[in-house]
């Protein structure tokens, strides 16, 4: 296994700056050691090349602290079930306007049967969560 240095996230970045900003406050760092390293710490890639920068500054370690890794599992397709349920309740709406629209439709005696383009829609609802 070959010793490849660790690369450097921006919490490791935000965390060493804030080790930069504390020894400037503190007069350990002048303004144009502290302009270097601050742009030194904004192009490092390593967790080694951020060490570098605070190695000669009092604190807590070398590196700065680990951040928690996230969780990065990929959440999971959700069931048959859910997706069905989810399905049932927009159906549930969509037929429900179209009932409607047809009763309207039949005591007002409006000609062609404009319901039929709701129909069309609701299909488009059903297709889609089905996939």
């Amino acid at each position: 296994m070959s010793d490849v240095p660790l690369r450097a996230g921006d919490a490791d970045r935000d965390a060493v700056v804030d080790r930069l900003r504390a020894a400037l406050v503190d007069g350990r760092l002048d303004e144009s050691e502290f302009d270097e390293r601050l742009e030194a710490a904004s192009r490092a890639r390593t967790l080694p090349e951020l060490a570098a920068l605070t190695r000669d500054l009092p604190g807590e370690g070398l590196l700065p602290a680990p951040v928690p890794l996230r969780d990065l599992a990929v959440p999971a397709r959700p069931g048959r079930s859910a997706v069905l349920r989810e399905v049932s309740t927009e159906l549930v709406g969509w037929a429900s306007v179209f009932a409607i629209c047809n009763v309207v439709w039949l005591l007002t005696g409006a000609g062609a049967w404009w319901p039929g383009w709701l129909l069309i829609a609701l299909v488009v609802v059903v297709r889609r969560a089905l996939r």
